[in-house]
């Protein structure tokens, strides 16, 4: 097999199976019925862990075993401990210091590229993360071939988050900010990118993923992308260069916006068609029953309300949204905390979701991708969001409870130090490495390191 004897696709760990996929994906927080019966001030902190809730739909698996596809396939031809492949590299390297830029090697490879294409809300970005989160962020690897030395990091995804009308340029700024963070190493200030602009930033680009093995570019909400002047078509040459010249997969996360930009230019769109279905609303049906019923149960009411003829009007008020039901069902709790009567009606959901819904109501169709996206979109579904935690805010205030979030913190870098060969005559003075800083100084002092930049 192709996988085979590269350590950057052997150091991504097994392929999941359609089962281990699905509960990577499912996210169920925990509940115990007694919390019905907190104090009223504590029931808020309870219920807020709904959000957390992920229900899976065939969508989200997809990606899960796409990112995974694609990520292996574009190492295959990367393999830092075959010869050929560090002296190509190095010959690179050379070119872009000299302001040339190498050949699209991966033009007529197989498609690198994939996009996730849907309705904000819909939970393109959360089935990305935790489909990354199945892989360390950062490999340190030190290895012996046939007396030679070879010490790199690998960078198994970077995920870029683009801001609303963000340029090319800015592109390449949160690139290299990501990166930065991702191994805690001043790249960005290191190289200079402040004082590049965007062709430059985009040899750099280059440079850093052949220099940390970077393995996939996640680019998220890329409708706000805009080329300075320029049509969309430049922005997907931008990303198509990136990978024919470098090999490394590009994925696009976008709202129906950014899928009908795409569809428009065919000579780059046909290295963005992946195996990723369109995402949709909930329609009425087995999917949306299940997910309803995976979420009623957090229910931290003193008197237990039944789903039975509630869903169908949450379903017609929501649009089908996964994020605003989890949104309006939750605010329907903390509006009825320490009520009198603390029961969820017809009248309570109408109620709560005129409060809540009432500054997309006219935008649902546009949300769920019905009908084209105008513009400011983006910035009503901000709004949104912003006026769900003022009024979540007043109601936890109301009651004299306080919800406060904690932070995810990013996993540690993974260490991979061993001997690829065991011969009479190697050296095996970088087993044990406590880390690639220390690698690299091991081999440093030695002139044997075989991907210096």
């Amino acid at each position: 097999m192709s996988y085979r004897n590269n350590p950057l696709i052997g150091s991504l760990g097994p392929i999941l199976t359609g089962k281990q996929i699905q509960e990577l994906l499912t996210i169920r927080p925990a509940y115990d019925e007694s919390e019905r019966s907190l104090a009223t001030h504590l029931r808020p902190h309870a219920a807020f862990s709904m959000r957390r809730l992920f229900v899976p739909t065939p969508q989200h698996t997809s990606v899960v075993a796409e990112i995974d596809i694609l990520l292996r396939q574009g190492y295959v031809h990367r393999n830092p401990l075959d010869l050929n492949y560090r002296r190509q590299v190095l010959r690179d390297k050379m070119l872009l210091k000299n302001n040339n830029v190498p050949p699209e090697r991966f033009r007529t490879g197989i498609q690198l590229g994939t996009a996730a294409m849907g309705p904000a809300g819909t939970g393109k970005t959360m089935s990305f993360e935790c489909g990354i989160s199945n892989y360390p962020q950062v490999i340190n690897h030190c290895y012996e071939v046939s007396g030679a030395n070879i010490a790199f990091k690998q960078v198994t995804v970077l995920k870029l988050n683009m801001f609303q009308d963000a340029s090319l340029k800015a592109l390449g700024i949160e690139f290299f900010n990501q990166l930065s963070a991702t191994v805690n190493e001043p790249v960005r200030e290191k190289w200079g990118i402040d004082r590049c602009n965007r062709n430059d930033i985009q040899s750099r680009i280059y440079l850093a993923c052949m220099e940390y093995c970077v393995g996939m570019i996640v680019v998220d909400e890329v409708q706000n992308i805009s080329a300075l002047g320029d049509n969309y078509a430049t922005v997907l040459r931008y990303f198509v260069r990136i990978m024919n010249t470098v090999g490394v997969p590009v994925a696009l996360i976008g709202t129906n916006t950014a899928r009908a930009l795409i569809d428009a230019d065919l000579a780059a769109s046909r290295r963005f068609l992946g195996n990723i279905p369109a995402f949709t609303p909930f329609v009425k049906g087995v999917m949306w029953t299940q997910f309803i019923k995976e979420l009623w149960r957090y229910q931290y009411l003193n008197c237990y309300t039944a789903v039975d003829g509630l869903d169908e009007l949450i379903l017609e008020l929501t649009g089908g949204i996964p994020d605003l039901v989890v949104k309006l069902y939750l605010l329907i709790q903390l509006r009825l905390f320490g009520k009198k009567s603390e029961v969820i009606d017809k009248s309570v959901i109408k109620q709560t979701a005129d409060l809540l819904l009432y500054s997309v109501r006219n935008r649902i169709d546009e949300i769920k991708g019905t009908v084209p996206a105008s513009a400011g979109l983006a910035r009503t579904l901000a709004g949104a969001n912003e006026e769900f935690m003022q009024h979540a805010n007043e109601e936890c205030s109301r009651i004299g409870a306080t919800v406060i979030f904690a932070d995810a913190k990013p996993a540690p870098p993974v260490e991979i130090i061993t001997a690829a060969t065991a011969q009479e005559n190697s050296d095996t003075s970088l087993i044990g490495a406590k880390s690639i800083s220390d690698a690299k100084g091991r081999l440093a002092r030695r002139g044997q390191l075989g991907l210096n930049r």
